[in-house]
């Protein structure tokens, strides 16, 4: 469509100011116009002007194309009026649907989404796959024949992309610009910069995935200032990727979620996804799952997702509980750990609430910090020197050293007997022989946990146990530690449920 052609269809409307910038339009263009372009041009077309109201039809047109850019990028573009020049600033956000890989060197930290790197080499760096990458800000200034006049100035600025990306990137700006002249130029650089832009500079041939390699980033303007391209490439990756990871929380928080608890459509400011399993809930609904974990000692440890049984992180458990609820979760943790020490005791008077006593050397006597009650490590009562407990049997002996004594114990006679609780204590050995009981259950009916060897004994119900230690799921069966997410699986192909 010529502007002689389109002369011809405004006919003797073509006098009056506003048909001669559509009709500029298209004779300054260095394309052809397609007749949908030129009557999308006359859809848009303002109240007829007289040439004294020049000003106004390119203000009014100006205002036109920036309330599009607006509208289409939800509020990304800002403006500034200084008389009759407009300066703006547009936020473009790279989005890439089919994402780009990212070489880089490897993060010292865990990643939020785990997904994101898909592998790690020592030697060629870290492979990061990304769909969000960092803002370009794009600063224009519009004159006052703009759209008439489509030239404009404009700036690139970008925090990871080398300057001479940046260079290259307006160059092609400033072609595109000259493609579209008086066709919503500033419009078309905003949608080049959003969805075109990394395309242009990392895809190297057309059917080869976008790649941005972060090696070759060494800037010749930060290299004389900086220590050295691995430092770089790590920044350059970190920020990457954390952008990838605030991009992501950000889009979840600004959604609509059904909590699969209470089946609440909620946004995600009222959710809290778990960052092991990926699953979600309500932030209320989760709180109480944890309290009552924690309260009624059920994973009291380890409080597990409201949808799976993957244990949470601390932080999702203090996002969401009372102070009180996590003060008592922090409470059981602690002493879990501390009664796993072999040099760590309660303390015996029944008075004290201190809890744990740390025995001395020889773990033969403890004093409490609270009450400073000093007892015997052997038999928990008043620390007595030089008795039997001081030449009695030392504490945790192994199974077999138990049995020996205790058959000993029984197979004595009475003047026997009465030697041996004299030398070991009575205490000590009504002690060993619950022991040795509780070993001989522990060799007939139990097995030990595959991962923590916690002594676990059936009772009832499917092969499928959990650890009361650990939490872990294994098998009965071969003892096989099963998958958190999906413990069942299992049983599906090697190992039958009820056998």
């Amino acid at each position: 469509c010529s502007s002689t052609a389109a002369s011809e269809i405004v006919g003797k409307r073509a006098d009056c100011l506003c048909w001669k910038v559509i009709l500029g339009c298209c004779a300054s263009s260095s394309r052809k116009m397609s007749v949908e372009q030129f009557f999308e041009l006359l859809s848009r077309k303002i109240p007829c002007h007289k040439d004294t109201d020049a000003g106004a039809l390119y203000c009014a047109l100006r205002n036109e194309e920036l309330e599009l850019i607006t509208t289409t990028y939800a509020n990304r573009l800002t403006t500034e009026s200084q008389g009759d020049v407009i300066s703006g600033e547009f936020t473009a956000l790279p989005y890439c649907s089919e994402g780009v890989f990212v070489v880089g060197t490897g993060l010292h930290r865990e990643l939020q989404y785990p997904e994101i790197c898909v592998s790690q080499d020592t030697d060629a760096g870290s492979t990061y796959l990304l769909n969000r990458l960092p803002t370009i800000f794009f600063r224009f200034y519009l004159g006052q024949f703009y759209p008439m006049d489509p030239n404009f100035s404009f700036t690139l600025e970008c925090a990871w992309l080398p300057s001479m990306l940046v260079d290259l990137l307006s160059a092609r700006l400033t072609e595109e610009m000259s493609m579209f002249e008086g066709q919503f130029a500033v419009k078309h650089c905003c949608e080049f910069l959003q969805n075109e832009a990394m395309e242009f500079l990392f895809r190297s041939t057309p059917n080869a995935p976008l790649q941005i390699n972060l090696f070759q980033f060494q800037d010749t303007d930060e290299a004389s200032s900086s220590a050295g391209g691995g430092n770089q490439s790590y920044r350059l990756t970190d920020l990457l990727v954390g952008h990838e990871e605030q991009a992501r929380n950000q889009e979840f928080t600004d959604a609509l979620h059904e909590c699969p608890v209470c089946f609440e459509e909620l946004p995600g400011t009222q959710c809290i996804r778990f960052r092991k399993c990926r699953h979600f809930a309500c932030r209320e609904c989760a709180a109480a799952s944890f309290a009552e974990q924690i309260t009624q000692s059920t994973n009291a440890c380890e409080p597990t997702c409201v949808s799976c049984a993957e244990p949470v992180r601390q932080q999702e458990i203090r996002a969401v509980v009372t102070n009180e609820q996590y003060t008592l979760y922090e409470q059981r943790l602690l002493n879990r750990t501390l009664s796993s020490m072999p040099d760590m005791v309660d303390c015996p008077n029944r008075d004290c609430r201190f809890g744990h006593v740390l025995l001395n050397e020889n773990r033969d006597q403890g004093i409490c910090p609270s009450c400073r009650f000093h007892f015997c490590a052997r038999c928990r009562a008043a620390f007595h020197n030089e008795t039997a407990c001081q030449t009695g049997p030392h504490t945790r002996l192994s199974p077999d050293k138990v049995a020996e004594l205790v058959a000993r114990y029984q197979q004595a006679g009475v003047d026997g007997r009465a030697q041996m609780e004299l030398q070991y204590g009575k205490a000590n050995l009504n002690q060993l022989i619950t022991e040795h009981q509780s070993n001989e259950i522990i060799k007939t009916a139990c097995k030990r946990c595959p991962n923590c060897h916690v002594a676990i004994q059936k009772t009832t119900g499917c092969n499928r146990m959990r650890c009361t230690g650990c939490q872990k799921n294994f098998c009965w069966l071969c003892l096989s530690i099963l998958d958190n997410r999906s413990p069942y699986d299992h049983f599906g192909t090697r190992c039958g449920l009820w056998r």
